[in-house]
């Protein structure tokens, strides 16, 4: 029996089904067949078959997304023909764009931060003349006093020439204004400088706000405003920012309270997603006022381990509303903050950037924990840089992270930018504070201005499969674990598309991974399945479903060569003087004396330093064995294993073919289709072999243009 959630998730049972065919492959979304009856007028889950419904298995709970339907008549019972899709497809629902570049003209308004004060500096007697605007505006009939302050949002060049807006339509130009003068605030300069560099993110040390700057939840509490002033109590954007009033709130409105956070001893409070009101105008002392719970976080200095038997989950926050954002199935973390009483009234402790673990996951009892204290530092060091879509101000975080010892190559730079700081571009639309870069690593390159011939465009950049799994499932439903260690893979841009593509696709290619999924949570593995887990002798006589063999690109000899670099007689490297000698080297395979001298392409090893690597890496090129792919029902693999004692059978095992003349052909277990309900008990059917795909695009991609590419997807045996 099926279980079907309609669009609005009412569950029904399905219980009219004669057959359901599950098929799984290596890397590709299982699916399920079925035709289902609706012998009963009353049947909810025939009629809960809908568009993009979900089906529920009984064996695991696996659900699966209804994306095709066929409706007829059997006789006279309606009947449906069912195909649904793992709801991994669902991540197909994503479409990834990268952001236009946007282009500074002249005429084009940008803004000079949110701090920008600027003082008049005129002999004119009176004052500073105001326009409507640069372009065409005409004087407003104010003028700005010699010596007075001035607040400064927005700036626009017109033919060289700077101004400034002081008002909604008031304009300065740049010769009455200075940013000298005690108080005033430079504006945040636009200007982008090619050049070109690589350095190593080494995030900087952030100073520790002990009046609790970090948004707090306070419970369900509610507050009267209570003011004597006419036009209310003031709201902000910002709190403790005057610059961002958003409105006045009457005396006497009652308001649901949800945050609160603390600056400059000043205690302030979120009444709506863009409004904070200080403490002095929330007294809670009114009929129906319920006070905020009081939260204790702290810094602490510790290391504990997973003691869940389920993988933890981790969230970007100890308060509600959380978002999860992995889950960790062990491991020893560092902790070095704790919330007393936080989501769930449980305590929680910061393992990472926005990662938060719960106090029932983690202990502090093994040999190596150690139990938590709180520490009086006024700083701490990020394990990350965050990524902002712009070098001035307004800022907003692309949520793309460098972590910690990852090289970056730069070509921008934009001084007094945001902040007041120096700003290095990393890509297209990505910014990084020049705090976080480190220079001294050996294959870092100091920053230098170059030409606009230089190349200035080069937006390539590292990602670890952390990084790029994260950007895939940004917004999505779907979290993730990597269970082994992966190289990061260096993109030339971001990428864009379909998610579920770049994730079956690039991702694949790109970092060599496998997957086994359970609904929305992706399990990431260099290999799935086990090994040695079959000798399948084929004799010739097994009564295959399907069987294909290859033997077009069988190779028994193969040369190759690579270039050793001699020390330099000068001791300098990349000149006349450095000395190299080409070393060769030569493999045939014991599988001649069965099929003959048969040579490959000649080789050149970018790779090998030894002859020794050399004759390894020709040993792993040749394929002297054919491409073979079989499938039969599970009875017929079992009778011809001689490993049959082994009854765990299942998608990506690995073992050997034995063929008729005794080579022995490393394969898996690529597909597998099973019957979880069969009126006729059909039994599993099998593939495997070597081939991951099918034989054509695989033969084709033997050919020598792609031979190398082709040799990493069938080894991965």
């Amino acid at each position: 029996m099926l279980t079907v959630y309609d669009l609005k998730h009412q569950a029904a049972p399905l219980t009219d089904i004669t057959e359901i065919k599950r098929n799984r492959k290596i890397n590709a979304v299982s699916q399920i067949d079925f035709t289902t009856y609706r012998f009963d007028r009353n049947a909810a889950g025939f009629d809960n078959i809908q568009e993009r419904s979900i089906v529920e298995l009984p064996e695991d709970g696996q659900q699966y997304r209804v994306l095709n339907r066929h409706g007829y008549r059997t006789g006279d019972t309606p009947t449906k023909d069912v195909t649904a899709y793992h709801v991994l497809h669902d991540l197909g629902d994503r479409e990834i764009h990268k952001a236009k570049a946007q282009e500074t003209v002249n005429t084009t308004e940008v803004s000079t931060g949110t701090k920008t004060v600027g003082t008049v500096s005129t002999m004119v007697d009176d004052g500073a003349p105001v326009y409507s605007y640069p372009v065409g505006g005409s004087l407003v009939g104010q003028k700005l006093a010699n010596g007075t302050d001035w607040r400064i949002d927005k700036s626009v060049t017109v033919n060289g020439s700077t101004w400034y807006r002081v008002s909604t339509n008031g304009w300065v130009n740049e010769k009455y204004l200075v940013f000298d003068k005690d108080g005033d605030s430079k504006p945040e300069n636009t200007k982008v400088t090619n050049v070109l560099g690589q350095g190593t993110i080494k995030a900087a040390e952030i100073k520790v706000d002990k009046n609790n700057t970090e948004e707090a939840s306070t419970g369900h509490a509610t507050g009267t405003v209570s003011t004597m002033d006419a036009e209310g109590a003031p709201t902000y954007s910002t709190p403790g920012d005057e610059t961002t009033l958003v409105k006045n709130v009457a005396n006497g409105g009652a308001y649901q309270i949800d945050l609160t956070k603390t600056i400059d001893g000043i205690k302030w409070y979120r009444i709506s997603t863009n409004q904070w009101i200080s403490e002095k105008y929330l007294p809670f002392d009114k009929p129906g006022d319920i006070k905020p719970e009081i939260f204790t976080t702290s810094n602490v200095d510790g290391q504990g381990s997973v003691k869940s038997k389920k993988p933890a989950k981790v969230y970007d926050s100890p308060w509600l509303p959380q978002n999860q954002v992995t889950t960790i199935a062990s491991g020893q973390f560092k902790v070095n903050r704790q919330v007393t009483k936080g989501a769930d009234g449980k305590k929680w402790y910061q393992i990472g950037n926005n990662e938060w673990i719960s106090g029932t996951d983690i202990g502090f009892d093994g040999e190596t924990d150690v139990s938590p204290t709180e520490t009086e530092s006024d700083t701490e060091t990020p394990t990350s840089s965050k990524v902002y879509d712009s070098p001035t101000s307004p800022q907003k975080e692309t949520g793309q992270v460098l972590n910690n010892g990852s090289s970056w190559r730069i070509n921008g730079e934009v001084t007094d930018g945001a902040g007041g700081k120096t700003w290095y571009r990393v890509s297209s639309n990505g910014w990084v504070s020049a705090d976080d870069f480190d220079f001294s690593g050996k294959t870092d390159v100091a920053i230098k201005e170059i030409s606009d011939d230089e190349d200035p465009t080069d937006t390539s950049f590292s990602w670890t499969l952390g990084q790029f799994m994260a950007y895939l499932t940004a917004g999505t439903p779907f979290s993730y674990t990597i269970f082994d260690d992966f190289l990061p893979h260096k993109f030339d841009d971001l990428p864009e598309g379909n998610a579920l593509d770049l994730f079956l696709n690039d991702g694949v290619q790109d970092y060599g991974y496998e997957y086994q999924c359970y609904n929305y949570h992706i399990n990431l593995y260099k290999k799935i399945g086990q090994d040695n887990s079959f000798v399948f002798i084929d004799n010739g006589n097994v009564n295959a479903i399907e069987s294909t063999n290859d033997d077009s690109s069988i190779k028994t000899h193969i040369e190759g060569e690579f270039t050793l670099k001699n020390a330099s007689s000068d001791g300098t490297d990349g000149d006349s003087s450095d000395q190299t000698t080409t070393i060769t080297a030569e493999y045939t395979s014991p599988n001649v004396d069965i099929y003959g001298p048969i040579d490959d392409e000649y080789f050149t090893d970018e790779d090998a330093t030894t002859k020794e690597e050399l004759i390894q890496h020709l040993k792993n090129k040749l394929q002297d064995y054919p491409l073979t792919q079989i499938t039969l029902n599970y009875h017929e693999f079992q009778e011809n294993n001689l490993l049959n004692n082994l009854n765990n059978v299942d998608l990506g095992n690995s073992g050997f073919i034995k063929d008729r003349y005794g080579v022995d052909i490393k394969a898996r277990i690529i597909e597998v289709t099973d019957y979880l309900q069969s009126p006729t008990n059909k039994e599993p059917e099998l593939t495997f072999g070597n081939i991951m795909g099918d034989l054509a695009s695989t033969v084709f991609n033997l050919d020598r243009t792609y031979r190398n590419g082709a040799y990493k997807i069938i080894n991965n045996l």
